[in-house]
C-alpha cells in the first residue's frame, strides 16, 4: 500500500524547512519503519524507490517547485530509474537521503539520489524526470527559469553514457 501517511507528513515538514535553491542538495532524515520491511527484515527494494519520492517531493516543497506546478497546472514524470545497493538498512536505523540535480538536457532532469549511514553511502540512484503539461513535456529551461535559475549544469558524461544506454535498450515488443 501507498505510504500515504508518509507522504502527508514529508509534506507538512517540508514547509517548515528552511528554503533551498533548485540546484542545492537536499538532505532529509529518515528511518526504516517495520511496514518498509522485506522477509529478510532489511529495507525493500521497492521502498527504497518510494522513500526516494519523498525525498525528492521534500526537494519540491522546499525549492518553491511544488508550488510552481500547481499554480501552473503541471505534473512530474519519471522517465527512467538506475539503482545501486551497497550497505543493507534494517529497523529502526536512521539514514540520511541526499537529493540533487546532477544535470539537465533539453527534455530531462537528472537527478541523483544517495542513502548514508553514519557517513557511508549505502544506495544510490540516478533518475531521469520531468515536468510536464497539458502539451507534454515542459522544457526544463523554462521550469528553471520559473524558479529563478538562468544557468543549469550540463550532464556528466556518465549520465549521457546511462540515457543512451537506457534509450537503446529495446522494449520487449520491439524484440
Amino acid at each position: 500500500m501507498y505510504p500515504f501517511f508518509r507522504v502527508f507528513l514529508t509534506l507538512q515538514t517540508a514547509k517548515h524547512r528552511p528554503r533551498v535553491q533548485p540546484l542545492d542538495t537536499c538532505v532529509l532524515t529518515q528511518s526504516v519503519w517495520l511496514t518498509d520491511l522485506d522477509v529478510y527484515a532489511e529495507l525493500n527494494n521497492a521502498k527504497y524507490l518510494t522513500l526516494m519520492e519523498l525525498a525528492r517531493w521534500d526537494m519540491g516543497v522546499r525549492t518553491g517547485l511544488v508550488d510552481l506546478i500547481r499554480r501552473e497546472k503541471y505534473g512530474l514524470v519519471v522517465a527512467g530509474c538506475s539503482i545501486r545497493y551497497r550497505k543493507r538498512l534494517t529497523l529502526g536505523q536512521k539514514f540520511q537521503m541526499h537529493t540533487r540535480v546532477v544535470g539537465v538536457d533539453k527534455r530531462w532532469v537528472y537527478i541523483e539520489q544517495s542513502i548514508y549511514r553514519n557517513g557511508q553511502q549505502c544506495t544510490g540512484a540516478l533518475f531521469r524526470t520531468g515536468v510536464t503539461s497539458k502539451q507534454g513535456l515542459v522544457p526544463p529551461q523554462q521550469v528553471f527559469a520559473q524558479l529563478g535559475v538562468a544557468e543549469m549544469p550540463k550532464p556528466p558524461e556518465w549520465v549521457m553514457q546511462w540515457d543512451e544506454s537506457d534509450n537503446n535498450r529495446p522494449w520487449q515488443d520491439q524484440l
